[in-house]
Formats: C-alpha cells, structure tokens, sequence
C-alpha cells in the first residue's frame, strides 16, 4: 500500500471486483479487531443489499473463535455454496469456498499467521496454493516484505504491486534520521520534542513509540553512553531502590552507587526508557495530555494528546479520533540490534505502520496529494545513531527494496533466507540407534547443497537443528525415510519450514 492508503478501501474494492463477478472472496488477517476486516465486511453487505442478495449469509466473519457449533454451521453454509465472504484469522485459511476468487492475506509478515502445530503450515503459502489450484488471485498485503517473499519474488513467482515513484514521493511522510550531535544526551532530541509540540499546537495527536512497557532498567552513563557493567561478569545493571545496584545475570548486589568505568561516579539514566518512564519525562516537558497506552484495545483520548504507545497497542490503522500530525521513535536502534535474525526487517515493519500515520487520508479515490498540502507540517522523527544503516535508510526513502538489497547480500554470506530456505528440526528423546548419532544421520540424509547447523540444545534431551536448505521438495523428500524411521522406532522427530523462530 501507499503511506497513508486506506487499506480497507482498497481491499473492499478488490472484493466487489470478484463479487460482481461470480467469484467468492477470502479474507485473513492476523488479529480479531481489525479494521480493515470490518471494512471490507461492510462494503460487501452493502453491496448484497442493493443487488437484492441476502445480506446476512452473503458474508461469514469467525473472528475471534466462534464456538465450535457455530464454526461448523458456517464451514457446511461456505460448503454448500451459500456464502460469498469469507473473513477471519488463521483458522479460516481451509474455510471451503466453491468460486474462490481472491485469497487475501493481511500483514503477510506477522507471526501469528504461522501455525506452530502439526502441519505447522503459514496462511500465505495455503492461500498461494488454493489460489493456484482455483485459478484465483493469490494477495498477500504489507509495507515490507517477508524473506519468504522476497525470495518467491526474485524466483519469479510472484508479481510485485505497488505505485510508481512519483506516487510514494508524493504521499510519503518525511523522515528525519535525529543523531543528537552537538545536544546533550536526552530520551528524545530538540527536533522530536518540537514535532511533539506542534502536533499539541495543532489540535493533533503526537505518537511516541516505545520499545517496551513499564520502565527500562539497564543504566548507562549520561555522559559518555557507555553500559555500566557488574563487576563479577560484565553483564548490564540495575538500579536498587536503595540507589546501589543488582545484577539480574548473576544475583550479585552492591550497596554504593554504580559507576561508569570510563568517566566515573556521576549521572545515569536508563539505556532504553519503557513507555511509563516516557510517559513520565513527557509530562514533565509537555504542556498537554499525555497518555501511556500499553497493551491491546486501550482507550484513546480525543486530541489534542500524545500517545505513547507500545508494539501491543499499535493497530493496522490510526487512532479513530482525531489525525496524527507527529510520530517519533526513540529506540529503532535497539530493535535494529535484537539478537535474532529477523531483527531489522521486523523493526522496518513497525517503523512503516506508524510511520505512514501522519500522511493518512493523503491518497484519495487512487489519486495521490503531496504530504505538504494535507497535512501540513507532517514528520517522522528516528532518534539514532546509526543514520547510515540499510534499515534507517530505507524508511527515510520509504523504499523496503533498498532494505532487502541489502539485508539479503548480508545474509547470503551465512547461506540464511532470502538466500535459502530454512527448515527447523526439533528432536524430542526416543530410543534406540535413532536418537543416537542423529547429527552424522542428518547430514548423510540431506539432499546435494544443502547443509545443517546444530545441535542445539533445548534441555531435557531435546535439540533442534537448521538445515539450509537450496530446494524445499528435494529437502523434505531426502529426510521422508528418517523421519519414517525416527516414527516407526518412537522418536519425535519435528520439522518446521520457514519457521518462525530460527533459533
């Protein structure tokens, strides 16, 4: 979509498209209270009622987990042809549709649309293959892209849909990357504080985005940055409410203030502020409504206010009551640098949604606006020091594909996807010649290029492993007889494509 698009409109468009056309629509998304959802639910009611269809059984929304009665009563009304929309969460990608049409999947990138039982399948790759067997359109909706997709892209799989250019310049909103040089060090810089300011000034609402509730407990010097450190094993502190220190690695405590290696005694602050320490600071600086919304389905005042918010309260659309004139982001970087692989296309992701809040309603009908004539002084402050990064510079263009060009050489280097595909194997006990020298076993059953990392340790005589994998059948086909194996002799053997934690 294009920053600021209304997505439920243009997916409502898509699905009248179908229905006029004797075809049946499919909808997933990954959370119950999605707008976008309810937008298109309503569109296509409407539309049943002025072609004088039956406006209640036209559309089935099992949100939410309807009670096992009800489920079955709409899965035998979708399989008896009666219905022509389908709308839900994961476990409404095998809802039964006779004239499927077009298969939409919503946030493509989102975990949750992962099943992490048996078959352990992803709504995007059943939705793919359901479209292709109807011959249907297969959708799958983000800012950026996943890995999984990004590689069906450069396969030739898929077909990329997005505007031209001249578009995303026009509607994008204008990101500044804020270094702090030549500032004192502070939770936000002087240009997000008065973004901040304009946005109370007018009438609007100002959206910081916190990187976790409550409140940071890592301490670092407010003169240097640098991480105060235990003195038993190196690992980041905590202030006591005594004013000494703990250590939550290790359990060693000090009565004395810490101290910065580096400048000595002084001031510190938390390395990573939660969003109850900003709400704090903001109301000390601000004058005007502050509200810390943690958590899903908090209730949002009507502007003029700044919103703090955490990733649990950021919904697929802005807040309902007012425009949001401002967003800041005070710690990408720290979510740029969480140890897992996903890292900074799942920071990117977050940054795109809230980002495209302050140009929302700036695409109208499909016609394009620049920023600068409907919103006014719109801005997206990234507080960071790491401006060059691919990520930063990726949302400060709104361009995911300058993110991936990148990311993805990155990880060719370690055979990781886009590059390859991975394939998570867990091993849960057993007995016999299976559970033992499982690791030489592996590597003999894989198929040519293919190799594998691990073991990996899960305790209680479980590991897991990591192939990586250059063809997906090959792969599964030359594992079938361990796993037929490792089934007949009492073995779990687990197996996991793209999964979702790579660990």
């Amino acid at each position: 979509p294009l920053p600021g698009e209304e997505v439920p409109d243009r997916l409502g468009e898509l699905a009248l498209t179908c229905l006029r056309g004797g075809r049946d629509v499919l909808l997933i998304v990954p959370d119950p209270a999605s707008p976008t959802a309810s937008g298109v639910l309503d569109l296509a009611r409407a539309w049943a009622e002025a072609v004088g269809e039956d406006t209640a059984s036209i559309a089935v929304d099992v949100r939410g987990g309807p009670t096992a009665r009800v489920l079955y009563r709409d899965w035998l009304r979708c399989r008896a042809g009666k219905v022509r929309v389908v709308v839900g969460e994961r476990g409404a990608t095998f809802m039964p549709l006779r004239r499927l049409g077009l298969a939409i999947v919503l946030d493509e990138a989102s975990p949750v649309h992962k099943e992490r039982r048996s078959p352990r399948h992803h709504v995007r790759e059943v939705l793919f293959e359901r479209a292709r067997r109807a011959g249907a359109v297969g959708l799958a909706v983000g800012a950026v892209p996943s890995a999984v997709v990004w590689r069906h892209l450069g396969d030739g799989r898929l077909m990329l849909v997005r505007a031209d250019e001249a578009q995303v310049e026009a509607t994008r909103p204008r990101v500044l990357l804020a270094t702090g040089e030549l500032e004192a060090r502070a939770r936000i810089s002087r240009a997000g504080m008065g973004v901040l300011r304009q946005a109370l000034d007018s009438g609007g609402y100002g959206v910081v985005l916190a990187a976790r509730r409550g409140e940071g407990r890592a301490l670092v010097c407010s003169r240097c940055g640098d991480v105060v450190r235990c003195t038993s094993c190196a690992a980041a502190v905590a202030r006591t409410e005594q004013a000494g220190w703990w250590c939550a690695t290790c359990g060693t405590r000090s009565q004395r203030a810490p101290a910065c290696v580096r400048c000595g005694p002084g001031a510190l602050s938390p390395l990573a502020a939660g969003a109850q320490r900003l709400g704090e600071e903001l109301r000390r600086s601000l004058a005007g409504t502050v509200v810390v919304l943690e958590g899903y389905a908090q209730d949002v005042p009507p502007p003029p206010a700044i919103l703090v918010m955490t990733r649990g309260s950021v919904l697929d659309r802005p807040p309902p009551l007012g425009r949001v004139h401002a967003v800041v982001l005070p710690d990408l970087d720290g979510a740029l640098r969480r140890p897992v692989l996903d890292a900074a296309e799942d920071a990117l992701r977050l940054a795109f949604a809230v980002a495209g809040w302050p140009v929302s309603g700036s695409v109208i009908s499909g016609a394009s606006t620049s920023v600068a004539d409907t919103a006014g002084d719109v801005h997206v402050v990234v507080e960071t020091r790491e401006p060059d990064h691919h990520a930063m510079q990726a949302l400060k263009a709104w361009d995911p594909a300058l993110f991936w060009e990148e990311e993805s050489a990155l990880r060719a280097a370690v055979r990781l996807p886009p590059h390859t595909h991975a394939i998570r194997l867990e091993h849960h006990g057993g007995r016999g010649s299976v559970a033992g020298g499982l690791t030489g076993r592996l590597r003999a059953a894989l198929a040519p290029g293919d190799d594998l990392v691990g073991p990996l340790h899960l305790g209680e005589g479980s590991v897991a492993y990591l192939v990586r994998s250059v063809d997906r059948l090959a792969t599964l086909g030359a594992l079938r007889p361990l796993r037929e194996e490792s089934s007949r002799a009492g073995v779990d053997l687990r197996l996991d494509v793209d999964p979702v934690d790579l660990g």
